[in-house]
């Protein structure tokens, strides 16, 4: 019985031990009040902020309407999700409120450098072109010939473009475009001498005027289009990796959970966890052979950036 008795004294001590060491580790996390800033008519944002909202809450960090309602005792962090929310925040926001962002087009970003001292990080809206690339050297093997169609946005980017192509055994051949007239005369040519064509985003080159003359003439000349998003997936890309509201809901509470802890402003991130997705109707359209979505996708995790 004594035995016992000890055994029982030993396993009460325990669990005092782990509560306090939970208490400790709640007391060293300084308290911080968060404001969701939401674009205004991006269902997309809104599906992300509701997500967030969430995993925030389950994390015992409160989300308010306004900042002025949070306790003067916490740090004060606006969350601002989608381009339009990000230029109200630059805008308007005092130096006293941190920014983190969330869906920011890489353009959009670079407008803005300079113009915010408290920025707390940044989640890129675009999966990293190199993503896009190793889905290319993934899952279509046997086409080398690569097209990209570059408009003003992706200037600055092509020379890390063609780089990160050559790296992967890929022949990139590049169409310069200033206007949306200016699209189907390039994707003509590309489809000519490519075996794919990657879709990166630019504001010029993928419209709603063009998406789908640019497909229409890929899929008629047998060249399959990789995307970067569910929506142009939608429209009939064979492939593409995007992320989802709440993949990119994880990676804002894990930003938001580091910026608690004390780590300061973070690096400007690409979306970290996403998905991939095949169009199965275009894909046996065009005689393609692929492996499943998932497995592509647990490859693609893997491949170096």
């Amino acid at each position: 019985m004594r035995g016992l008795f000890l055994k029982l004294r030993f396993f009460c001590w325990l669990l005092l031990a782990v509560a306090g060491c939970r208490v400790s580790v709640a007391l060293g996390a300084e308290p911080i009040t968060v404001r969701l800033l939401v674009s205004e008519g991006n269902v997309f944002a809104a599906r992300t902020a509701t997500q967030l909202e969430t995993l925030l809450h389950n994390n015992d960090i409160d989300v308010v309407a306004e900042p002025a309602t949070g306790s003067q005792k916490s740090r004060r962090l606006v969350v601002a999700i989608g381009a339009g929310a990000w230029r109200k925040a630059v805008d308007t926001l005092g130096p006293d409120v941190a920014l983190l962002g969330v869906m920011v087009p890489q353009q959009t970003l670079e407008q803005s450098v300079g113009r915010r001292a408290r920025l707390a990080g940044v989640i890129l809206a675009e999966p990293p072109p190199s993503r896009l690339l190793n889905l290319i050297q993934l899952a279509l093997p046997y086409r080398r010939q690569v097209g990209l169609i570059a408009g003003p946005q992706l200037t600055s980017q092509l020379g890390r473009i063609e780089g990160a192509a050559a790296e992967r055994g890929l022949h990139l051949g590049i169409e310069k475009v200033t206007q949306e007239a200016e699209v189907g005369p390039a994707v003509e040519r590309l489809v000519q001498a490519g075996t794919a064509l990657l879709a990166l985003p630019d504001g010029t080159v993928h419209t709603a005027n063009t998406v789908q003359p640019l497909l229409l003439i890929s899929y008629r000349n047998g060249v399959p289009v990789v995307a970067y998003s569910e929506a142009y997936l939608r429209a009939g890309a064979a492939l593409a990796t995007y992320s989802t509201p709440e993949q990119l809901a994880r990676q804002s509470a894990e930003m938001v959970i580091a910026y608690r802890e004390g780590k300061g402003a973070l690096p400007i991130q690409s979306p970290r966890y996403f998905s991939v997705g095949v169009n199965q109707a275009v894909v046996r359209s065009l005689d393609l052979s692929l492996p499943s979505p998932e497995d592509i996708g647990n490859r693609l995790r893997q491949m170096k950036e």
